[in-house]
C-alpha cells in the first residue's frame, strides 16, 4: 500500500512539473513552409527546466520556432529583450509561439506558368499568402519569363530591379491585377507623376 501511494505521489510530482511546462511549436520554415504562419498547435511539445517558447527570424530570413533553452545564450539575450520583438519574441503557454511572425510581414499572391497550367498573366482571385522569407521592406513583384508569367515576392526574386518586365508594388496582395493592364499602371503612375512635374518647371 506504501509502494501504491509512493508511486502516485512521484507521479503526481512528474505530472504537475510536465504541465508547466509550456508547450511550444517546433519548425523551421525552411524545411517546412508552414511554419511561416502556423495556425494551431500541432506538433507543439513540452520544453524541458520550464523553458519559454520563442520564435524568431534568422539573418536568411527563415522563422524558427522552438523552446528557448534550445537556444544559445547570445541568442537568449538577445530575444529577452523587449525592444527586439521583431527578430525574436519569447512568450510562456501553450503554442504561443503559433502564428504569422513578424507580423507586419507583406502578404502576395504566387503563381508561376513554368510550374502549372495556371494562366498566371490573367488578374488574381483568392487570399494572398505571406512571403516565405522575411525581408525588411519586402514588396510584391509580377514579373514575365520567357512566356511565362510569374507572380511572387521580391525577396524570392532579388534581380527584379534589372528587368523591364519585373513590376514591384508595396501593399497586402497588390499584385493580384492583370499582367497586360493593372500592373503597367505602376508605371504609369510615375510617367504622370514625371510629366506634371516637367510641366511645373516650364510654367
Amino acid at each position: 500500500m506504501i509502494k501504491v501511494t509512493l508511486f502516485l505521489f512521484l507521479f503526481g510530482i512528474s505530472f504537475l512539473f510536465e504541465s508547466s511546462n509550456a508547450q511550444c511549436l517546433q519548425c523551421d520554415s525552411g524545411t517546412n513552409a508552414t511554419c511561416v504562419n502556423p495556425d494551431g498547435a500541432s506538433g507543439a511539445r513540452a520544453c524541458s527546466n520550464g523553458a519559454q517558447c520563442y520564435v524568431r527570424v534568422v539573418d536568411d530570413g527563415r522563422v524558427l520556432r522552438g523552446c528557448q533553452s534550445e537556444l544559445p545564450d547570445t541568442v537568449k539575450e538577445k530575444c529577452s529583450d523587449k525592444e527586439d520583438e521583431v527578430t525574436c519574441k519569447l512568450c510562456n503557454f501553450n503554442a504561443c509561439n503559433a502564428g504569422l511572425f513578424p507580423h507586419h510581414r507583406i502578404f502576395c499572391h504566387f503563381c508561376d506558368e513554368r510550374n502549372s497550367n495556371r494562366n498566371c498573366s490573367l488578374a488574381i482571385e483568392g487570399t494572398p499568402s505571406p512571403c516565405r522569407t522575411y525581408t525588411a521592406n519586402d514588396k510584391c513583384i509580377v514579373r514575365k519569363e520567357g512566356d511565362h508569367v510569374i507572380r511572387q515576392c521580391l525577396s524570392d526574386y532579388e534581380d527584379c530591379s534589372k528587368e523591364k518586365s519585373c513590376k514591384t508594388c508595396d501593399s497586402h496582395g497588390c499584385n493580384n491585377q492583370e499582367y497586360n493592364s493593372g500592373i503597367t499602371l505602376h508605371n504609369s503612375f510615375i510617367f504622370i507623376a514625371v510629366a506634371v512635374l516637367i510641366t511645373k518647371l516650364f510654367q
